[in-house]
């Protein structure tokens, strides 16, 4: 059976970074539009017939999506909300300050140069950081996959490159083999094979990469230094951070001999390795606003019990939101960590234990971050959210937790007759409307939050032209900004 997608925005919208049409923010569900050319008249739901969405990424006031064409798995990127940066490219702040719908990005012309046959590198990854986007690439089966930033802004080394080595236009390439091949963990006797973009994180002002690589041995090197089949290179998985790095959040988190004492650098503005890891372990990483949360999947498990996962957080602590520091032990994990998600100044970890589930919190919660009545502290430490309704009387189970500036989200899959298939919940803070749901929180209350989750889709008052009949296929949030998929089947 076919499908059809929809994208559903709410919130912020200043500068038309929900894709609606116009720069007002949404309280209650709308329709993303979009439009193959900037300026175009015509208006286009979003995604487009015969695509959807696979990854979207929101900054302050900007949005950036990969659009896959469901026949040929070809794959876009579209952009809207604030241009002036040049966060969305070259061509889209030409054609003004701001666009409010959806436009496809098509003028990355340093990213092309010298591909197979000019053909467009497929994307791999996004993120975006406070008005600065990050785009990854892959490369042919021999070449490098391509970092590239987009922006203009780099005050504090957000975009990964020397000024003396920004582009005019806006499009810069993250030099990461000149990051690898500098650095003490692969020194000058070895060299590297083709580098693999795995994961792409970024916050308010800086960036981290997970990357794979082989790294050889040059032949002046002693073949004592390898392995014992020292003739071939052995995988390596790096951790490479930039930006932003006073607070520790570009720390390194695998030198224990490191100083706790020394002050970090106001920022770095090239890739740096933050850590490395022999073989091709799973290593995923989340990026608040000055902190880093690591985490690391363990290959080594018990058969049939889920990858132990350990997670280091690095950075501002001045909230509780780093409770991991990589001079202690990483986190003994009492049950396994399902998701891990963070907000500007807090950090959320789904667990599961058999068939109990529980979200423990850390941090700032004077916005209802910490998602309960429970307390009214400014900051938690290991909090759980209140999810006793949202998982009902054992007829709901947490598949996913995403989270955005001040605000959290939960994807539910129901067994229950009585509730739609799935399910999505909010809380936290929604001054902008960023979790509409049928209890307004009381306008003369400066905090606008909801604190304990509430069911934001299904809605309970949908506008006519809204999708009703279908499941959310996917759900992200950005500073203040929630953005749902729906699937609708088609015949």
């Amino acid at each position: 059976m076919s499908q059809r997608f929809f994208l559903l925005t709410a919130g912020s919208n200043a500068r038309g970074q929900l894709g609606i049409g116009h720069d007002q923010d949404a309280f209650q569900w709308t329709l993303a539009m979009g439009q193959t050319d900037s300026g175009s008249k015509t208006c286009d739901e979003f995604p487009p017939v015969g695509t959807r969405v696979v990854d979207l990424k929101g900054g302050a006031n900007h949005t950036v999506a990969v659009v896959e064409d469901l026949k040929s798995g070809e794959r876009t990127l579209w952009g809207t909300g604030d241009t002036s940066q040049g966060q969305l490219g070259p061509q889209l702040r030409a054609n003004g300050d701001a666009d409010s719908r959806f436009t496809q990005i098509s003028d990355l012309p340093d990213v092309f140069e010298g591909s197979d046959g000019g053909a467009r590198p497929r994307v791999k990854q996004i993120a975006a950081a406070w008005e600065s986007t990050y785009l990854a690439f892959a490369g042919s089966s021999e070449d490098d996959d391509i970092l590239v930033s987009l922006g203009s802004s780099n005050d504090f080394g957000q975009l990964g490159v020397e000024d003396a080595d920004r582009a005019s236009n806006d499009v810069h390439t993250v030099k990461l083999r000149q990051s690898l091949e500098g650095s003490e963990c692969v020194g000058d006797t070895r060299r590297l094979g083709r580098i693999e973009i795995i994961k792409l994180s970024a916050g308010v002002r800086h960036a981290c990469a997970v990357i794979r690589t082989e790294v050889v041995p040059s032949p002046e090197e002693p073949s004592r230094s390898l392995d014992s089949k020292n003739t071939m290179g052995r995988c390596m998985t790096f951790l490479l951070g930039w930006g932003a790095a006073r607070h520790g959040q570009l720390d390194a988190i695998l030198n224990s001999n490191a100083s706790t004492s020394s002050k970090p650098p106001r920022a770095f503005p090239t890739a740096r390795v933050m850590g490395a890891w022999d073989g091709s372990v799973d290593v995923d990483v989340r990026c608040g606003r000055d902190h880093t949360v690591v985490i690391v999947t363990s290959s080594k498990s018990e058969r049939g019990s889920s990858p132990k996962r350990d997670l280091v957080t690095l950075g501002s602590n001045r909230q509780s939101q780093s409770p991991f520091r990589p001079m202690l032990s990483p986190r003994q994990n009492i049950a396994p960590v399902q998701a891990v998600a963070t907000m500007w100044n807090t950090t959320l970890t789904l667990m599961q234990a058999g068939t109990e589930q529980r979200i423990d919190v850390w941090g700032a919660a004077s916005r209802g971050q910490a998602g309960s009545n429970l307390t009214t502290s400014a900051t938690v430490e290991n909090h759980p959210v209140d999810i006793s309704q949202v998982l009902g009387s054992g007829t709901g189970r947490i598949v996913d937790l995403v989270a955005g500036s001040e605000h959290g989200l939960l994807l539910l899959e129901t067994i229950s007759s009585e509730r739609s298939n799935r399910e999505v919940w909010g809380w936290g803070w929604t001054e902008h409307g960023n979790l509409p749901s049928s209890h307004t929180p009381d306008p003369k209350d400066p905090r606008q939050v909801i604190i304990v989750p509430e069911r934001i889709w299904p809605a309970p008052v949908l506008s006519p032209s809204l999708p009703v009949n279908g499941d959310v296929d996917k759900l992200w949030a950005g500073c203040a900004t929630t953005f749902l998929q729906i699937a609708i089947p088609t015949r």
